[in-house]
């Protein structure tokens, strides 16, 4: 859930922010990356077209942490997007880079 209220926060930096670009490639690897156990781990019970509870929870929290970083744009966009900087400088300072879905 970490790292999709991370992504959710990316992603509403990328709609109020100028330059945060979304990267459509890029937020599709990461969302899958982080997606993808959950998809397979409901492949494997009984009745997989049923089963995306652990899918449905985690995109439930995603959109709920999505619309809350959107409420603190609306509130405060100067500091939003200044916060958007210093997220991709330490995203990159740590080697997590990969989690950026953002276009260069």
């Amino acid at each position: 859930m970490f790292l999709l209220s991370l992504i959710a926060k990316m992603k509403a930096l990328s709609m109020t922010c100028d330059g945060f670009n979304l990267d459509p490639v890029r937020y599709t690897a990461v969302m899958g990356g982080i997606l993808g156990p959950l998809y397979s781990m409901s492949a494997k019970t009984e009745h997989p077209q049923s089963s995306n509870i652990l899918v449905t929870i985690e995109m439930s929290g995603y959109s709920m942490s999505a619309g809350g970083n959107m409420a603190v744009a609306a509130c405060n966009p100067d500091g939003f997007c200044a916060a958007g900087d210093v997220l991709r400088a330490q995203l990159t300072k740590d080697n997590a880079a990969h989690l950026l879905i953002w276009a260069d």
